[in-house]
């Protein structure tokens, strides 16, 4: 029974040779993300940890200032997928889960914040992930978020003609950058239906008197919009379906894609005379949960 035990302590001794190796390499690599960003804050963690299948894995995170002052703390940071070539990064996908922080107090009268929604502390799961392909300079990003018991959201984006080289010029100046598809997901828990009790409440009146103002509002557009245009008609199916959503805030979906991409030079310089959800390939959607 010895001898056939024998290449299965082989194979453990390998892949802890193997994990210990990796978790080395993290260790380097992580440290060296967190010394990026000490110019901005202060990054800690208990523990460091290297599945085998290549995560790494960050338990009991904190992020303060330089100050020295609480900015959140996350139970876990999952990095699933890395990858570098020619030192540019051209893959991440990166999992932040039980985000705490707390929703500042707003010294404006805005009634809107998440603080004066009575959202106090919020605790939140993110999924970030891009992938850059050098060949087509195309840049590829998705965040998904899971804020709990407000609302979970998720974002996809494409662009093109992106140059890495370029990103500190990016930062001044991105007209050169070209935006190919946008996908915004939202699916509501309690964050519109509290915006409606606040706008009741400001006002001194019930949620039903809200929504007759918001669809004497929406009549009051669509006589507006006299043309039977295209756009026109568009835009008088998208208020439809805000409105029913708003009633029932359960889920909508905004999508644009462009099949040869517009510059963010071109987007500056739309206007309201321009067939804008044509151009952007735009739709509205309502989907079921």
């Amino acid at each position: 029974m010895k001898k056939f035990a024998y290449p299965f302590i082989f194979i453990l001794l390998i892949l802890g040779l193997a994990k210990s190796y990796f978790h080395l390499q993290a260790q380097e690599q992580v440290q060296e993300i967190i010394n990026k960003a000490a110019s901005f804050v202060q990054i800690k963690y208990l523990d460091l940890d290297v599945e085998l299948n290549g995560n790494v894995l960050l338990q009991d995170v904190s992020v303060n200032s330089l100050e020295g002052k609480p900015l959140m703390k996350l139970k876990e940071v999952l990095i699933h997928d890395y990858e570098q070539r020619k030192g540019i990064d051209s893959r991440l996908d990166i999992e932040l889960k039980e985000l705490h922080f707390k929703a500042s107090k707003s010294i404006s009268a805005n009634p809107y914040t998440l603080y004066n929604l009575g959202y106090y502390e919020i605790t939140s799961d993110l999924r970030l992930g891009y992938q850059y392909s050098e060949f087509s300079k195309t840049l590829f990003l998705n965040i998904s978020a899971k804020f709990a018991g407000i609302g979970n959201g998720a974002l996809k984006l494409e662009f093109a003609n992106v140059d890495p080289e370029q990103w500190r010029y990016y930062l001044r100046d991105p007209s050169s950058i070209l935006l190919v598809r946008a996908e915004l997901d939202y699916q509501d828990v309690t964050l519109v239906k509290n915006i409606i009790k606040t706008v009741a409440k400001m006002n001194h009146q019930t949620t039903d008197d809200v929504f007759e103002e918001i669809e004497a509002k929406m009549n009051f557009y669509q006589h507006q919009m006299k043309d039977e245009d295209e756009k026109s008609k568009w835009q008088q199916s998208v208020l439809e379906k805000w409105v029913q959503f708003l009633k029932q805030p359960e889920r909508f979906r905004f999508k644009a894609h462009i099949k040869e991409g517009i510059s963010f030079r071109k987007l500056r310089s739309l206007t309201a005379k321009d067939n804008v959800p044509k151009l952007l390939g735009m739709t509205f959607e309502l989907p079921e949960n």
